[in-house]
């Protein structure tokens, strides 16, 4: 009885010896398929730059011009003011960022490529075949069908809010932008396109406000007599006459990059060993279960 129960016990060995080659097909089908999977897939390279801020991100207006000015109906905008590099990085997939991009219409092809059409030079509407059913289950929801348009503003936030990656080391003050595409030189172009926006963006935004702040503070220092508030309005002219000669300058404003953009020498996806591996492997464990007839948790529930 012994010597039955080491036979059984030692069954699923027999069954992997005798039927050996029921492995060895699952193994070349799971290669096929590995094999079909990649040469289907897009390859993409990554394309990434680091930024650092200008400068230091300090109180651009001491806390009591705060109350004078709010008094007086003027916002001099502490928060806005005093985290230029902070909003960078938010600036980077805002819709006016998108907005500058897609004026350019090399960067548009290369975010939209399925709807160019290279060979007669026009926008068109990529081709699908669920489309209809899409349609009518909307149509049946009541939802509403929207009509194909070439790509804009909101289509390219929403590509740079799916692919834009922003990783900020806030300890280092250093933040890594990276973009990942098929066409190398598109993804180091559209990085740098959006860097410059962001950052030109920015400045605008610094010069409109601080050219608002100086005004009030230069009106307003003469007609304050008390010898404090004197000093305090003083110091704040002084801060924002600083922003607005740094806003004004041609060097970067709110990020300085730490070098050029680059992008990598090979493919960073898909990773053809790792596919390989995981596909075969599953391929194979499905072959061990063929062959040692194992019954799955939804088969034994269906008995």
């Amino acid at each position: 009885m012994v010597r039955m129960n080491a036979m059984t016990g030692n069954g699923w060995m027999v069954r992997l010896r005798t039927r050996w080659w029921w492995l060895l097909v699952a193994g070349a089908l799971g290669l096929l398929v590995a094999l079909v999977q990649l040469n289907l897939s897009t390859y993409d390279y990554l394309a990434q730059y680091r930024v650092t801020p200008v400068r230091a991100e300090a109180s651009g207006v001491p806390a009591g011009i705060s109350s004078i000015a709010a008094v007086a109906g003027v916002n001099l905008g502490r928060g806005d003011a005093a985290r230029p590099f902070t909003l960078y990085l938010q600036m980077l997939k805002s819709r006016e960022v998108a907005g500058d991009l897609v004026r350019n219409e090399a960067l548009l092809r290369g975010a939209f490529p399925a709807q160019w059409d290279a060979a007669r030079g026009v926008w068109r509407e990529p081709a699908s075949r669920t489309r209809w059913l899409r349609q009518l289950i909307q149509g049946l929801a009541g939802a509403p069908i929207a009509t194909w348009h070439k790509p804009g503003a909101a289509e390219m936030q929403t590509y740079l809010e799916r692919e834009l990656t922003v990783a900020d080391d806030q300890r280092n003050a250093i933040a890594r932008v990276s973009l990942a595409a098929p066409d190398p030189a598109f993804a180091m172009a559209i990085l740098k396109a959006a860097h410059e926006s962001a950052d030109l963006r920015l400045r605008q935004r610094a010069l409109a406000r601080t050219k608002t702040a100086v005004t009030y503070l230069t009106e307003t220092l003469p007609t304050v007599t008390v010898a404090e508030h004197r000093e305090v309005l003083a110091q704040a002219l002084g801060e924002q006459e600083r922003v607005r000669m740094m806003a004004a300058a041609s060097a970067a404003f709110a990020a300085e990059p730490l070098g050029s953009v680059t992008v990598s020498a090979n493919p960073v996806t898909p990773n053809p060993f790792v596919n390989i591996a995981a596909i075969v492997g599953l391929f194979l464990v499905l072959g061990v279960a063929a062959v040692l007839k194992v019954k799955f948790p939804f088969r034994s529930a269906m008995v």
